[in-house]
């Protein structure tokens, strides 16, 4: 892990890969990152949810209620329940051919979203970027590419807070950055190690 005094530039301005409510920055670290569990990462593709594939159906779905919306023109407004005859069908219809979305499916470079244990981690092609985590770090800006996210690959003393995977992370259970709680024990930042 590179370490520097230099905080970097906010490309951001404050406004962009910040939590709101915390003030804290989104981090972002490279998949393949020295030290970084490729186990843990597993995870992320296994139990996340494929942002990919789920744009597909929706893709689907919008096209096959286009197809029936001419047919059932007559029926769009609302008869008492909470869905119309149109959406009920557009559903069935769906369901009956999901299984062969399935299979035919070929994503490359699908995007997952890992939502456990406190984290939100969304995933790129090369990294992952840290939505929301327990843990929080001093890191540098990153370039434009991720306007006003922490690089968690250089650690900075006097950047930002910027959300951070915690030990179990990474091999032997230690992070190449300091770890502070979002949530402090008795009101100081604790390294959870």
């Amino acid at each position: 892990m590179k370490t520097t005094e230099y905080a970097g530039i906010d490309y951001g301005l404050g406004k962009s890969n910040v939590d709101t409510e915390t003030g804290i920055r989104f981090g972002v670290i490279g998949q393949s990152a020295e030290g970084l569990n490729l186990d843990a990462t597993q995870d992320i593709y296994q139990q996340g949810e494929n942002l990919s594939f789920k744009g597909y159906q929706d893709e689907v779905r919008k096209s096959l209620r286009d197809a029936l919306s001419d047919y059932f023109s007559d029926h769009k407004s609302w008869t008492g329940e909470k869905e119309s005859q149109l959406d009920r069908v557009t559903e069935t219809s769906f369901d009956a051919i999901s299984d062969d979305l399935n299979d035919q499916y070929q994503g490359e470079n699908d995007r997952y979203l890992y939502e456990r244990d406190g984290y939100v981690i969304q995933t790129t092609e090369t990294e992952l970027m840290i939505l929301k985590s327990p843990y929080f770090t001093h890191a540098q800006y990153c370039s434009p590419c991720f306007p006003g996210g922490g690089n968690l690959e250089t650690y900075c003393e006097t950047g930002p807070k910027t959300y951070c995977l915690g030990h179990d992370w990474f091999e032997d259970g230690k992070a190449p950055y300091p770890v502070l709680s979002v949530a402090p024990v008795h009101g100081s930042p604790v390294d959870p190690a």
